[in-house]
């Protein structure tokens, strides 16, 4: 059975309200450590899909990406991480105001901390696009 383009596009568009639908519903109900052990699942996910496109598909053995897992990682895990627990963990050099104070969901958290490596991924490859030769 071939699918169309258009038939693919609603599957694409099911499949990702239903894993958000999903995902909101585990944070109601779910117990604190099967969510974080979700949690931690997506985030290896993720990780694994990227190397796997870098790798796989493109035949580039490249490091540089995880780095920008590493600056969304620590990004998401600020928003995400109890204030309670932010004060435990930073004793020594407290975290900026507005940091220090906010815990959001997981999903949201997870979002904005992949803005932010792209975001940072945009910064550091404006200058990397303008350097010549090999």
């Amino acid at each position: 059975m071939k699918l169309d383009n258009r038939k693919k596009q609603r599957l694409n568009i099911i499949a990702v309200v239903g894993f958000i639908l999903l995902v909101s519903w585990a944070q109601i109900t779910w117990n604190p450590f099967f969510t974080r052990l979700a949690n931690v699942c997506a985030i290896y996910v993720i990780a694994a899909v990227s190397i796997n496109l870098i790798n796989g598909y493109s035949g580039q053995f490249s490091l540089g990406h995880a780095g920008f897992m590493a600056i969304g990682a620590y990004a998401s895990a600020l928003l995400y991480m109890s204030p309670e627990l932010k004060e435990v963990n930073y004793f020594i050099t407290p975290i900026i105001w507005p940091l220090s104070v906010i815990q959001i969901p997981f999903f949201p958290a997870w979002i904005i901390g992949g803005l932010v490596a792209a975001l940072a991924g945009f910064i550091i490859g404006i200058p990397c696009l303008r350097v010549r030769g090999d």
